[in-house]
């Protein structure tokens, strides 16, 4: 799931900027991330076999599925995905090395879906950011370098301006 969504957004952007990309680019890509989604538990693990839904993989697999143009009204996978990680919260601090990444891909989902999603898990993601938010301007710990923290926590932080690429509109 994780190189997969930066692909489709790649693609997605691309699309966006004019280029052509077969239908059968997303489709594919589609059927890959379907492949891991546990109906039971309502989340996306990284793989078919392991059985248990994983915060980044269903985080990352919610961008996938909305880049591919996938929407929550008619795609229950994604809403159930939605589901799961808005009543679940990745830990923060030692121990839990992909917090800023996993925040990420769910800000992310939560600007691309809009709605009551956005409103349910945004703010609760910057208020944990600012309150993590150092003397000195940035972010460290959660296991990662502290520029890739602060650089995620920066682009989190942008998301209601939009002035990222990847929430334009497609021109197709």
């Amino acid at each position: 799931c994780t190189q997969t969504v930066m692909q489709l957004l790649a693609l997605r952007a691309a699309r966006s900027a004019g280029f052509a990309v077969p239908a059968r680019v997303f489709e594919r890509a589609e059927s890959y991330i379907r492949a891991r989604f546990n109906q039971q538990r309502g989340g996306f693990q990284y793989s078919p076999s392991s059985g248990v839904p994983i915060y980044g993989a269903t985080a990352s697999a919610v961008v996938s599925l909305l880049a591919a143009g996938k929407t929550p009204r008619d795609d229950d996978a994604l809403r159930a995905g939605m589901g799961f990680l808005a009543e679940h919260t990745p830990g923060y601090g030692p121990g839990h090395s992909y917090y800023f990444y996993n925040v990420y891909y769910t800000a992310i989902a939560a600007k691309m879906a809009g709605g009551e999603f956005y409103s349910r898990v945004y703010p609760g993601i910057v208020r944990k950011l600012l309150a993590a938010q150092d003397a000195e301007g940035g972010w460290s710990g959660g296991g990662a370098e502290r520029v890739l923290n602060t650089t995620f926590a920066l682009l989190i932080l942008s998301l209601p301006k939009e002035k990222l690429p990847l929430l334009e509109e497609e021109t197709q």
